[in-house]
């Protein structure tokens, strides 16, 4: 009778804190996919940029950029302190409300001409495109990109590479 009572309080205590186990841990630098029309409300909200990975199921590159890229310390701090992250499965009937009107991931990959996997897309706040990335993206060339779009380089007009290169130069002098 008591080994029942204890597993009961035990398996209460797991079902009552569990969902806060889940919070610590997303609060924790992991990154929060949404889905593209939950993320386009939140990056409005938030006033932040929007990133949107376009994958398939049996893409090989896109595990890689899971496993790889999207995993990276660096990466996780950068998304999930400056964007809103959005999984898109480009070939799914997967039903989206965007603007009262009901669309399928597949149409939204269609919509911004994806081709290839992975591909990734920054969008500002609003919604409008910035520009998509095809292919895999390392880590390292990643934070370069995902820094050049939080910094708001495009609208400076000045170039990754230029970027790169005057944000090395000045972590030189410091």
């Amino acid at each position: 009778m008591l080994k029942k009572s204890a597993l009961i309080i035990l398996l209460a205590g797991f079902f009552i804190f569990s969902p806060l186990l889940v919070l610590a841990q997303s609060s924790k630098g992991e990154v929060s996919w949404l889905s593209y029309d939950k993320g386009l409300e939140l990056a409005k909200k938030q006033k932040k940029h929007l990133i949107v990975d376009f994958y398939t199921s049996w893409c090989g590159w896109c595990k890689r950029m899971d496993k790889d890229t999207y995993a990276n310390s660096e990466v996780k701090k950068l998304l999930t302190d400056n964007y809103v992250a959005v999984k898109l499965n480009a070939e799914s009937n997967k039903s989206l409300s965007i603007n009262g009107k009901n669309v399928t991931e597949r149409q939204v990959a269609q919509d911004f001409k994806v081709s290839g996997f992975p591909t990734t897309c920054f969008l500002k706040p609003d919604g409008e495109r910035i520009a998509c990335l095809p292919g895999y993206a390392g880590p390292e060339q990643f934070t370069n990109i995902l820094s050049y779009i939080k910094d708001k380089a495009y609208e400076k007009e000045m170039r990754l590479e230029d970027y790169i290169k005057e944000k090395q130069q000045k972590k030189g002098k410091s």
